[in-house]
């Protein structure tokens, strides 16, 4: 849905976007995100913030069924497009496809803070590299609609937040890519090499050596069948 809408002209500013910020999200994966619903039912009637909420208690993967009430891709897209903020909160897990959409839509991410750890979680700590960058990071969900409300009074600080966030992200992305191709391009270590505190390079060692070894005795295996067919005949 993006790529049709990115062709169709640059995204807006921030200071021209209709909403203060989206809240699309379901409460069933994370307990923090019922307690973000909650928040946002509290402030719906007296906050002045033009604000989309979205919230399903339940996650489903089919987004385009007519089954759903939740958006279909092409209504989410457009909903990016047209927010200043994004609220990412945690779901099973602190990392989101949605924080990646959001930036690539000019929508600014808002994180917990909490959720840059999430201590337990299988992916702890896969956000700790957001701490510096232009994303709104509130120490409690309470604080979104106070700091929000004082952001949104400054739209030139909105527009510049917009494109600092923007040229972070690019700068990451070329850093994490930068990073992969390195470790696929690196030539495969020793055995002493194997023997670091890397959590990486000695599983990719292991595996490529035991791919290695069962190659070659296959392919014993095939000269030693074909040596003793010839000594047959």
């Amino acid at each position: 849905s993006f790529q049709r809408f990115q062709g169709e002209a640059d995204f807006a500013p921030a200071s021209d976007r209709k909403f203060a910020f989206n809240a699309i999200f379901s409460t069933s994966t994370n307990k923090n995100r019922a307690n973000l619903a909650k928040t946002i039912a509290r402030h719906a009637a007296d906050s002045p913030l033009p604000v989309l909420t979205v919230i399903s208690n339940k996650w489903t993967s089919y987004v385009n069924s007519p089954k759903t009430t939740q958006l279909s891709t092409d209504e989410y897209m457009k909903v990016l497009l047209d927010s200043v903020f994004t609220l990412a909160p945690a779901g099973g897990n602190p990392e989101c496809y949605r924080i990646f959409e959001a930036v690539e839509a000019g929508s600014i991410p808002v994180f917990l803070k909490a959720d840059l750890d999430m201590e337990g979680s299988r992916c702890a700590h896969s956000l700790q590299h957001w701490r510096n960058s232009p994303a709104l990071i509130v120490d409690m969900w309470d604080d979104l609609y106070p700091t929000m409300t004082v952001l949104m009074n400054n739209t030139t600080e909105l527009d510049a937040r917009q494109e600092r966030m923007g040229m972070w992200y690019e700068k990451y992305m070329r850093k994490i890519t930068a990073d992969f191709e390195d470790l696929m391009l690196a030539p495969l270590p020793t055995a002493d090499a194997t023997k670091s505190k890397d959590p990486i390079l000695p599983k990719v060692a292991t595996a490529t050596g035991d791919k290695r070894k069962k190659k070659e005795k296959m392919k014993r295996r095939r000269e030693e069948r074909k040596r003793r067919k010839e000594i047959q005949h």
